[in-house]
């Protein structure tokens, strides 16, 4: 079944979205308080979560029944591998936040470093999605 065109209005959207997105993740480094850059990346994860489910729902979309059911298995799995691979990327920092439970640092620092992780691999699956869109990925 041939996908539906992606149009120039929707792609300068996309594009938009995901520069400011990345731009957010700059800015979060830029903070020099652990407190203000735990709530920056908690912010430019949950902007890149909705563009995910914007980009998910454009896929969802152009596609029938049946395809839409696997693309949902998919994105299921792939949201267990992102949470499962962020909670093993800062595995030793949240054990820090355990030991030391009163320390505001590490615990802010162990919630900046995970935003940040969900951040960047929702990034790479909204891309992945984008090509799939773009008639790049098979």
């Amino acid at each position: 079944m041939p996908r539906k065109p992606i149009y120039p209005i929707t792609l300068a959207l996309l594009l938009a979205l995901s520069s400011s997105t990345v731009q957010a993740g700059i800015e979060c480094e830029e903070h020099y308080d652990i407190q203000k850059m735990k709530s920056c990346a908690v912010n430019a994860y949950e902007s890149v979560k909705k563009e995910l489910d914007q980009t998910y729902g454009y896929v969802a979309d152009s596609l029938n029944w049946k395809q839409k059911r696997t693309l949902k298995t998919t994105q299921d799995l792939w949201e267990q591998y992102r949470d499962a691979y962020c909670d093993f990327a800062t595995a030793d920092m949240k054990a820090q936040t355990l030991r030391y439970p009163g320390n505001e640092h590490s615990s802010a620092a162990y919630e900046y470093d995970r935003h940040d992780c969900l951040e960047r691999l929702t990034l790479s699956r909204i891309a992945i999605l984008n090509r799939y869109l773009d008639n790049l990925d098979i």
